[in-house]
């Protein structure tokens, strides 16, 4: 009696489950002519020898047939086979098998059922630089944005100041602690900073008729919203009223 071949009983396993090619390439994620040659005893399938493998004793285990058995049987028909520089995976192609692993060595052993071959292919290096490309461009526009923005509000900032001040003689004074009254003559923002150490002596709203006396010691700014608002009456009975209507600032000796 002619004993069957392993093809022979891989098809005939197949058929008593009652599965096709197709399911079973769908399930163990492998190309139906793989399988197909596999079933005509024919195992020069041009992959290198850890996959091919991997893919018959999934393909056995899948059966439910004799693993051993018939590895031994198919490791007896295989041998040593040399199957040139190139291979594909599915969709995915491989240039050389050698590169697989810094030792000329593949990464793994073997696939079991289920598992998709892609996982060990590694990404190709063009794609990664397309990547690192991206990531600069995009570092570039944040940093030339945030360059931008610094800009603009320094030259805000600077822009500021440009309201026109009421001149008043600048006068050497020593500073000597003094009062001075501040009368809205409607509503008006007023804020008051001392020159000698910058502290701020007032800084709020002033009703219609409001006053509001304070202690300076040497020259003042006084910043206000509206000149014409506002009335600085000095401790000499000297009164001040700023000749600028509209956001200004006075300094006050």
């Amino acid at each position: 009696m002619q004993q069957t071949t392993i093809g022979e009983r891989l098809q005939q396993a197949r058929q008593r489950l009652g599965l096709s090619l197709e399911d079973i390439a769908v399930t163990l994620k492998i190309r139906k002519d793989v399988l197909l040659k596999f079933e005509s005893n024919e195992f020069d399938v041009k992959l290198p020898p850890v996959y091919r493998k991997g893919f018959f004793k999934a393909y056995v285990k899948l059966l439910k047939l004799n693993v051993p058995t018939l590895l031994a049987d198919y490791e007896e028909i295989v041998g040593e086979i040399n199957h040139g520089t190139g291979f594909s995976l599915g969709q995915l192609k491989l240039d050389n098998p050698k590169n697989i692993g810094n030792d000329n060595k593949p990464e793994i052993t073997e696939l079991e059922p289920g598992e998709s071959s892609a996982r060990y292919v590694r990404p190709i290096p063009q794609f990664v630089h397309f990547r690192l490309l991206i990531i600069g461009i995009v570092i570039l526009l944040i940093v030339f944005i945030g360059g931008l923005y610094l800009r603009c509000t320094k030259e805000h900032a600077a822009s500021v100041p440009t309201t026109a001040q009421d001149t008043l003689p600048i006068q050497d004074t020593a500073a000597s602690e003094s009062t001075i009254v501040l009368t809205a003559l409607d509503a008006v923002q007023v804020f008051v900073r001392q020159e000698s150490d910058r502290r701020r002596l007032f800084a709020g709203t002033l009703n219609k008729n409001e006053h509001y006396t304070l202690t300076k010691s040497g020259p003042v700014q006084i910043s206000y919203s509206e000149g014409k608002s506002l009335l600085i009456e000095q401790a000499n009975g000297l009164h001040i009223k700023p000749q600028k209507e509209g956001r200004g600032w006075i300094r006050v000796p």
